[in-house]
């Protein structure tokens, strides 16, 4: 079971910034034990032109580039103990633009009377 939080402001209609977290305590098993990890992100989305195109750019584990996990093994006639790295920064740059526009379109209705 993890942890999970996630912050969101609005500077004004075209700015806005998300702040995102997870956090995994580790795990107990019935011959392991593993330590936790954690995740977290910072993005920002800026719109121009009302809204029909703009950037994003997303920083994952800034200050944490790398993170270990260490795994104990253990029995009653084998002991293993592990470390993975995983390299966890992450940058991405992304960029839209809409194309077209959206109608909403009621349909006609008809009403028949009985008098």
């Amino acid at each position: 079971s993890g942890h999970y939080l996630n912050i969101g402001y609005k500077f004004n209609k075209d700015l806005n910034a998300e702040v995102s977290g997870t956090l995994n305590p580790g795990q107990i098993n019935y011959q392991s034990l593993l330590t936790g990890s954690q995740w977290y992100s910072l993005l920002v989305n800026k719109t121009f032109s009302k809204g029909n195109m703009g950037v994003s750019l997303r920083l994952d584990n800034i200050a944490t580039p790398k993170q270990y996990i260490n795994e104990k093994l253990t029995s009653a006639n084998f002991q293993q103990t592990s470390r993975s790295y995983y390299p966890v920064f992450l940058t991405r740059l992304g960029a839209f633009y809409k194309i077209g526009k959206k109608e909403v379109k009621v349909p006609s209705t008809w009403k028949i009377s009985e008098n």
